[in-house]
């Protein structure tokens, strides 16, 4: 379905989820595609995806922040009144705990002790005796000598039974009439004593169970009320800390932030569809990503078959925790420039991105460089890489001068702010080096890289390059902060290199 072109080979082929006919193709550099697979594919691509996350997580922070703000005003408004309400909740339940429970358990352990007594035992005559003292206890000794009555009746009427049933033999037919007279009586006596049974352990178990339950639900009340109250109190204090820790001229500055951070990206070609929406659309970032030069190999390839006479090794960094640079835009003006310069068959760039000290050994050991040009921040401590941590580290001067001596490079470029004193240390070992003077800024940046190497590459001599360089600043109007040393008669590239 995708058709790929062989000049593209080795790639990596992005297809639209959304739309299937919508693809990217990437290309890989033809020397090592496994790791340019990685240093040109994936980690261009999780460094973008980690930095736009950092722009889709504060602008999701500024926006509930800003809905968590008036409903912080809210609640300073009107949490008060609702605090005293509960406190009245509290303070009723809180008696009612207090009162209402404790004669409620004293009613509760009299059903208990009463239940014990009697115990099924509801015709033992004693048992009225047992339990006569418990105050409640009027409830239930009514239905006990009620029930003891009729069991009494029940056991007269068995009597008379018996003795109809020995008379039988002298008056059968008188007798008969009678023996059904009492047991139809005594069965209507055992259904009442059956009631009354159950009548009275029913009343037992529903006023142990009505107490119990009016016990757990003042407790309830009691425990809903004081959570109630918490959480009311946690809710103001916390929307009054908030209230002291942002306000409208806080946010009204991170949203000026962000506003500036989303120019930013939109400079770099990001529209709406990755910017505002919930859901980001990642091709998009891939077409961005690839249409800026920063996603697959930057490799500038002779077409002759003639030597690389001019290997230039672009080092970019630019740690998340330093304000962002346009790199990207530096090193896609250098690839544009020098497709059309004189030499062009001559020269090869490679690019890597988010580089580490450790990076610095590993890329010179594997591109053999003969100039390293390094794009990013400076300090008067050094130049400025990411970490294995997240962060930056300073890489000094005289540590840069070590691990250059005997590299082959012949040109060091440290574009970058207040490098000058770098650039002093490492003169000794290089031919050439560029430095700055003081801090500078995207456009100077770009503008020097781009004059400069066009003149390399058109065969003129480090002097030229620089001059031309400078003045590229200077006639924009922008400060001019570069300096040079070292051999600046050295020329990079020439006929001889065809």
């Amino acid at each position: 379905r995708y058709s790929v072109p062989e000049h593209a080979l080795p790639c990596l082929l992005f297809v639209d989820a959304t739309d299937p006919t919508s693809s990217t193709i990437v290309r890989l550099s033809t020397k090592d595609p496994l790791s340019s697979l990685y240093s040109d594919a994936l980690r261009p691509i999780s460094q973008e995806f980690a930095e736009l996350s950092r722009f889709w997580k504060r602008r999701d922070e500024i926006k509930a922040n800003r809905h968590r703000l008036e409903r912080a005003k809210t609640e300073v408004r009107d949490l008060p009144a609702q605090i005293a309400e509960s406190s009245d909740r509290l303070k009723r339940a809180g008696e009612n705990a207090t009162t209402g429970v404790a004669r409620q358990s004293s009613e509760l352990e009299q059903w208990k002790a009463i239940a014990e007594a009697i115990n099924g035992l509801y015709g033992d005559p004693t048992v009225c005796v047992k339990i006569e003292h418990h105050p409640v206890a009027w409830q239930v000794i009514g239905k006990l000598r009620s029930y003891q009555h009729r069991l009494s009746e029940a056991k007269s009427i068995g009597d008379s039974l018996l003795l109809a049933s020995q008379q039988e033999a002298s008056s059968p037919a008188q007798v008969s009439l009678e023996r059904a007279r009492l047991e139809k009586r005594l069965g209507r006596v055992r259904q009442s004593v059956e009631a009354k049974s159950a009548g009275i352990s029913s009343l037992v178990r529903d006023e142990i169970r009505r107490l119990e339950q009016a016990i757990s639900r003042a407790k309830s009340e009691l425990n809903s009320a004081t959570w109630e109250k918490k959480s009311l109190e946690t809710r103001f204090d916390e929307a009054n800390m908030f209230l002291r820790n942002h306000s409208s001229d806080t946010l009204d500055e991170d949203e000026r932030l962000l506003a500036d951070f989303d120019r930013s990206l939109r400079v770099r070609g990001y529209g709406d569809d990755v910017l505002s929406e919930s859901s980001p659309a990642a091709f998009s970032i891939i077409k961005v990503l690839h249409g800026r030069k920063h996603l697959g190999t930057n490799e500038l390839v002779s077409h002759s078959g003639g030597c690389d006479a001019m290997r230039i090794l672009f080092l970019a960094a630019n740690p998340s925790q330093t304000s962002p640079l346009d790199l990207e835009e530096e090193l896609r003006s250098l690839e544009q420039e020098l497709r059309g310069v004189k030499f062009r068959d001559s020269i090869t760039l490679i690019a890597r991105h988010a580089v580490r000290p450790d990076d610095l050994i590993r890329h010179v050991r594997a591109d053999k460089p003969n100039i390293i040009h390094f794009s990013g921040h400076g300090s008067t401590r050094g130049i400025i890489l990411r970490d294995d941590t997240g962060g930056y580290q300073a890489v000094e001067g005289a540590n840069l001068k070590r691990f250059l001596e005997g590299r082959g490079i012949n040109l060091v470029v440290l574009n970058a702010c207040y490098s000058k004193g770098q650039a002093d240390t490492i003169q000794g070992a290089v031919k050439t080096v560029v430095g700055t003077t003081d801090a500078v800024g995207d456009e100077a940046a770009r503008r020097f890289t781009v004059a400069f190497y066009r003149s390399l590459g058109d065969g003129l001599s480090v002097r030229e390059a620089f001059r031309d360089g400078g003045d590229a600043v200077a006639l924009h109007g922008l400060v001019d902060v570069f300096h040079c040393g070292g051999d600046l008669d050295l020329v990079m590239v020439d006929e001889a290199s065809r």
